[in-house]
């Protein structure tokens, strides 16, 4: 994997990585960890709907705390809408230049515009590659139908790569195990960061 490295010209390369996050656990970690070290930036894309008395807002303050522990070419996005949605519209504007309109979103979400003008201010065209979480990598068939994923066709984009997505942790044990307030198996499943990180984390999310 290569390290970070600042953008040089036409090798400017994004990684793009959708999700609920309810909570981010040491797999998401991980995931944008590696991620990290093999693009010159990364795009966390945060669903900003709740889930299981888990916010959005506490979803992204998690992300913050985790930041300090990660590569600095890491932005976080909350977005409004559906984030696979939003990776299928950033990826369009960022090849085209422009939204291609369907009949069924004739105009991007907002979001994904705002997150695609923050990367077309880089030289392009560059590399994108896709990730996800196993518990997720369902959600996101259609990267690997071609039928439904012509927008990717000759662009430069990797698809997520199934063999490397591994389970090391479920946002579903989590939430059980701040529901059980069970400190302890919670914690199993947080990244390797301090102690004072993990209790202020555990305390973040219980009710």
């Amino acid at each position: 994997m290569k390290p970070f490295k600042d953008y040089v010209g036409n090798n400017t390369s994004i990684g793009l990585f959708p999700g609920a996050f309810k909570p981010p656990h040491k797999g998401h970690f991980n995931t944008v960890k590696k991620a990290a070290l093999e693009n010159d930036k990364v795009v966390v894309l945060v669903s900003a709907v709740d889930r299981d008395n888990i916010t959005s807002s506490e979803s992204f303050s998690i992300w913050n705390i985790y930041k300090q522990y990660l590569p600095k070419n890491i932005m976080i996005f909350l977005v409004n809408g559906s984030p696979v949605t939003a990776i299928y519209q950033i990826v369009d504007i960022l090849n085209n230049k422009q939204y291609s309109p369907t009949q069924k979103s004739p105009t991007p979400l907002p979001d994904s515009q705002n997150i695609a003008n923050n990367l077309l201010t880089e030289k392009f065209p560059a590399r994108i590659k896709l990730y996800a979480s196993s518990e997720d990598l369902n959600r996101y068939n259609a990267f690997f139908d071609p039928e439904k994923s012509k927008i990717y066709k000759g662009r430069n984009i990797s698809n997520i790569e199934k063999g490397e997505v591994v389970r090391i942790a479920s946002a579903t044990d989590a939430r059980q195990a701040l529901k059980d307030k069970n400190y302890e198996k919670f914690k199993t499943l947080l990244p390797d960061i301090t102690k004072e990180d993990k209790i202020q984390i555990y305390n973040l999310l219980k009710k």
